[in-house]
């Protein structure tokens, strides 16, 4: 009787170490997966900085063409407006 339960100790003994093993690699594939989304999200928040960057140079840039066309346009008008004279 002494030994069925020796034996039946050591089969949950052992299953114990199984579960445990499972839940060390379960946790380090979590602890994997975290950091890669970490990284992307690193990532992510670079590329967003970057498309705000090049927008507002792109609406910089815009700006600085209407502008110069006002200008042009203003400064045609102005030279109608002295030969009319």
């Amino acid at each position: 009787m002494a030994e069925r339960r020796l034996a039946d100790a050591h089969e949950r003994w052992s299953w114990c170490e199984r579960r445990a093993e499972d839940a060390w690699a379960l946790a380090d594939d979590a602890d994997a997966a975290r950091r890669a989304a970490e990284r992307e999200l690193d990532e992510a928040e670079g590329d967003r900085w970057s498309a705000t960057y090049f927008v507002r140079a792109a609406a910089e840039q815009a700006r600085q063409t209407r502008q110069a066309r006002q200008a042009d346009h203003d400064r045609a008008h102005q030279q109608a407006a002295g030969m009319a004279m």
